[in-house]
């Protein structure tokens, strides 16, 4: 299981506050959490250990859709045409978690994610 991280070039500001500056902005594929997620860091409220100020991750929908996580990104960023389908490939290259949530009454659940993954993807072998 891995993570996934894009950093991208934030605007000058924090959309809810003009005096809030934007340091950085990251966006990902989290595995073990089977979501996307976008972090934030902003000067005026630095946290300790590097984690960042603003944090969002996205449900966990299966397929997985990068829409709603890039739709937050765009207050923070501008998004580059090829990022949906580098958040997409992440997903499908780093893998899912396939645990209860997956269950099917085969109870074979990585095959069965593996066939619902192929199917939205267009592939032809298991991405995991």
């Amino acid at each position: 299981m891995a993570i996934t991280r894009h950093e991208l070039s934030p605007r000058p500001a924090h959309p809810d506050s003009r005096s809030e500056t934007l340091t950085r902005v990251v966006i990902g594929w989290d595995s073990l959490f089977s979501a996307y997620y976008l972090h934030i860091w902003t000067e005026e409220h630095p946290i300790p250990n590097g984690h960042p100020s603003i944090a969002y991750t996205d449900e966990i929908r299966f397929p997985p859709d990068p829409t709603a996580i890039i739709g937050q990104a765009r207050q923070y960023t501008s998004i580059p045409d090829e990022l949906p389908a580098v958040l997409t490939r992440d997903a499908a290259t780093e893998g899912f978690y396939t645990g209860p949530q997956y269950a099917s009454s085969t109870g074979d659940t990585l095959t069965d994610a593996c066939g619902e993954i192929r199917e939205h993807l267009g592939l032809t072998d298991c991405p995991f």
